[in-house]
């Protein structure tokens, strides 16, 4: 769908490490699939709608891509304005009914059906709709479904693990490939892979306020 980033060598890498923990390895995108999928049949077979959620921005169209064979398939408003900003960039993506419009002319009232909507609190007007009027079931994608220790990635009905972000194996995989000769982390478990990096032989920090001066 999105071919992924190509590594440039570089003697300094800055790099987040939202997923810094050996316990976010998360499952091959084939297997998530097949997961997801079955999940899907099994609740298709029960007349039950699903709404599959992930950030409106990046998750959304990947949701879209992997599992648009559904039919008939809807989003949420917000998602196909963001489907349809990639479609004039040239990204291919199904196509589908907004959520207003479905609603408006009774066809989600012909169950079952897939939508894509962007994460948001169980207890959202539009969820409680969707729920109360549908009896619809929520599939959560989020890299914290990884750990059962975060109970904000498991807040639907069925969490499951998927991010685009890196996840551990892959931080590391992509700072061996960068021959990085000092890396620095930010933003997530900045101490813990710093750490697991030095016992790499790999020299590695916390980026602080001052950590730059030497290239001052």
């Amino acid at each position: 769908f999105l071919k992924g980033a190509k590594i440039p060598k570089c003697k300094t890498l800055i790099t987040e490490c939202t997923f810094g923990l050996p316990e976010f390895v998360f499952p091959k995108i084939e297997d998530t699939q097949k997961h997801v999928n079955e999940l899907i049949s099994d609740l298709y077979g029960k007349g039950i709608p699903v709404i599959l959620m992930g950030y409106q921005l990046g998750k959304a169209q990947t949701l879209t891509q992997i599992f648009g064979h559904w039919g008939p398939l809807y989003f949420h408003d917000s998602v196909k304005q963001m489907n349809l900003l990639h479609q004039k960039l040239g990204i291919s993506l199904n196509d589908g009914i907004g959520h207003t419009e479905a609603q408006k002319s009774g066809l989600l009232d012909k169950k079952p059906w897939v939508m894509i909507a962007p994460m948001m609190s169980s207890k959202s007007a539009f969820l409680q709709e969707m729920k109360s009027k549908y009896n619809a079931v929520t599939i959560g994608f989020s890299g914290w479904a990884q750990s059962s220790r975060f109970a904000f990635g498991r807040r639907t009905d069925y969490s499951i693990p998927m991010s685009d972000h890196c996840d551990f194996n892959e931080l590391v995989d992509m700072v061996v490939t960068s021959g990085a000769e000092q890396v620095y982390t930010i933003h997530g478990f900045v101490e813990e892979f710093a750490e697991h990096l030095r016992k790499m032989g790999i020299s590695a920090q916390p980026l602080r306020e001052d950590s730059l001066d030497d290239f001052i």
